[in-house]
């Protein structure tokens, strides 16, 4: 790592310096054309009263050449929350000169600092460097997951539906408290259905729902007399929107209950949750191996984004990346 890398918390003065960053990123991925934000909007939920995201700046000799923009994310799979990284980017003229990583060290640094455990982002699969460079310095790959995403008339369309419910289902609801038991082994069904190991305790997941510090909210639905699904997400982060959005961490039907709507109708909950909140995009994981579930997303309109790979570290890759900082 170069010694003369600097990284420092964004200050208000750097916003329009990020938002430069973030269209010459947009140009590097070739999707400029989707950049409808502004500065004026970046700086609200940078700085405003009600912030959303988090910055960082890197500099060389006090020369701004990269940035990093985070926000809290949140894992069921160990109940603890993460950072997700939205936007990691190094000017052209910087690059090969360790500030990418020394971002990602930082942000690792972070979340060992406050107690999260996992750090994701995503990748172009056509942008081979950059996951030479992910996989060089230990993140995981994830090839079997793609993102979801629904915006613009298909999310108006879809939360629309969601004000009458299904016609075999009560509508679906925000959960309480007094659901935590049921929105606890929804969980855990969802997560061994995975094929995923879970040790995580109903106290932790009801402080993290409901508590005074909430990192995710929950929306469940019933079906004869008993909650038979649920969505929970948290809120997300688009810097070409500059707009919140809501991410589907899970998303889970009974297997008894299945074929009645109710995931349409839990998806079509969180994407009115998303409007009422004037959020630009509800986005969510699914496998590649599970064609009925891609189906279902294609067809209430979702976008399944094919060419982005999830990245993540968490555990020790994690530690050993926040420690690396310690080495430079």
């Amino acid at each position: 790592m170069t010694a003369s890398v600097a990284i420092r918390s964004a200050t208000p003065a750097d916003v329009s310096i990020i938002f430069e960053q973030i269209c010459a990123l947009a140009d590097y991925e070739k999707l400029r054309h989707e950049v409808t934000g502004s500065t004026i909007a970046l700086d609200k939920h940078l700085f405003g009263d009600q912030p959303c995201i988090e910055a960082l700046v890197a500099e060389i000799a006090g020369d701004p050449v990269g940035f990093a923009l985070y926000f809290c994310s949140y894992s069921t799979t160990i109940l603890r929350p993460g950072i997700y990284l939205e936007d990691l980017f190094v000017q052209p003229r910087a690059r090969g000169q360790g500030v990418g990583r020394a971002l990602l060290a930082t942000l690792a640094k972070q979340a060992i600092d406050r107690q999260w455990n996992r750090l994701n982002w995503s990748v172009l699969d056509w942008n081979t460097p950059a996951i030479q460079f992910y996989e060089r310095i230990g993140a995981n790959i994830v090839e079997n997951m793609r993102i979801c995403r629904l915006t613009g008339d298909a999310l108006q369309q879809l939360g629309d539906q969601s004000r009458s419910g299904t016609p075999r289902s009560s509508p679906a609801r925000l959960a309480t408290s007094a659901d935590i038991q049921a929105v606890y082994d929804l969980i855990r069904a969802n997560i061994e259905a995975d094929g995923s190991v879970f040790n995580g305790q109903s106290e932790v997941l009801e402080a993290d729902l409901f508590g005074d510090q909430a990192f995710a909210e929950a929306i469940v639905i019933e079906q004869d007399g008993e909650i038979a699904g649920l969505a929970l997400y948290f809120t997300s982060y688009s810097t070409f929107l500059t707009q919140p959005g809501l991410y589907i961490e899970d998303l889970f039907v009974k297997p008894q209950f299945r074929g009645r709507g109710l995931g349409t109708a839990l998806i079509a909950a969180v994407a009115r949750q998303a409007i009422d909140r004037s959020f630009g995009r509800v986005e969510w994981g699914v496998r590649t191996w599970n064609h009925d579930a891609l189906r279902l997303y294609q067809r209430v309109g979702a976008i399944v984004m094919e060419e982005w790979r999830l990245c993540s570290f968490g555990g020790d890759a994690l530690k050993q990346l926040a420690g690396s900082l310690d080495d430079s």
